[in-house]
């Protein structure tokens, strides 16, 4: 990952995320909008749109983990392990970006092994900052 987007997982949001407006909080309230951000451009690029899930994510208190050197790791591990209440694996694309056979078969045992696994690409904002921003019930 290059310093521009580790930069801005650390406190240099893309500026989309500027757009997300938090209500005050405490200690015992979650974070919550009160409106939606701009859904990212289609044409983002994946460093760029794996910024921005992530800066999302950390501001509703997820705890994200994402490889910064993937070189040392498994490539085919998902993009993002999440976890809040629960625990996600999600895998990041381009809108044209493809899975790998590896990382379908990753995606296949999650799945078979009860996980939550998914593919998240832009077109998916939506849904994205409804699985973010929402308490499970």
């Amino acid at each position: 990952m290059s310093t521009r987007a580790s930069k801005r997982s650390r406190g240099y949001p893309h500026p989309l995320v500027l757009q997300v407006r938090l209500a005050a909080l405490t200690d015992d309230t979650p974070p919550r909008l009160l409106e939606p951000p701009t859904p990212p451009s289609l044409r983002i690029s994946e460093e760029d749109f794996q910024a921005l899930v992530v800066d999302l994510a950390e501001r509703f208190r997820w705890l994200c983990w994402h490889d910064n050197d993937s070189r040392r790791n498994d490539a085919e591990l998902p993009d993002l392990l999440l976890l809040r209440e629960r625990l996600i694996w999600r895998e990041l694309k381009t809108q044209k970006g493809r899975l790998s056979a590896e990382q379908a078969a990753w995606g296949e045992r999650l799945l078979r092994g009860g996980q939550d696994w998914a593919i998240w690409r832009p077109q998916d904002w939506g849904l994205i900052v409804d699985t973010l921003t929402k308490e499970r019930e």
